[in-house]
């Protein structure tokens, strides 16, 4: 996965309106944060009262949160600010409460890792206990009809990658 987000940075331009993307981070091929360390990572587990997927624990120790490299995607959060979308969007579930499509059903117990108060989000979905410890991974914006999952993190990051070469632009 370090090797996807090398890429995405190199391929971030200068004329990048986000202001967290800084000229000295493109100049050093790198936008991403410096890593987590295990310990917050562990905090955050027992704040939640989860064991995070690894391949998710994995990105926070190469970099402690990224930014978002075009504005279709959203910003990942360092993992001091991830929380239960119930908590830092209820309205969204209320909007969503009557649905029974799956997007539905994962919202309430979705956790915000990327985002927070941005159009596009990313969620990552704790196993029910029918799904026997499988993790499901989402993407869900405003402008999207439903979400959109992913098979994991990496994959969701090959997309980005991908969208990014296609559209240079």
């Amino acid at each position: 996965m370090k090797e996807i987000l090398k890429q995405i940075s190199r391929l971030t331009t200068p004329e990048c309106s986000y202001s967290y993307i800084t000229e000295e981070k493109i100049k050093t091929g790198w936008i991403g944060n410096s890593p987590a360390v295990a310990d917050d990572v562990k905090l955050a587990e027992e704040r939640l009262g989860v064991v995070l997927p690894d391949d998710y624990k994995k990105f926070l120790l190469i970099t402690n949160g990224f930014p978002a490299p075009i504005d279709t995607e959203p910003e990942f959060e360092p993992v001091n600010k991830i929380d239960y979308l119930k908590n830092i969007d209820p309205d969204l579930l209320k909007i969503w409460d009557k649905s029974e499509s799956e997007e539905g059903l994962d919202l309430p117990r979705s956790i915000l890792v990327a985002g927070n108060g941005q159009e596009q989000q990313f969620l990552l979905v704790p196993p029910a206990s029918s799904d026997l410890g499988a993790w499901k991974y989402m993407k869900f914006a405003y402008w999207i009809p439903g979400g959109r999952y992913v098979e994991n993190l990496e994959d969701y990051f090959k997309y980005v990658l991908k969208f990014m070469q296609d559209n240079p632009d």
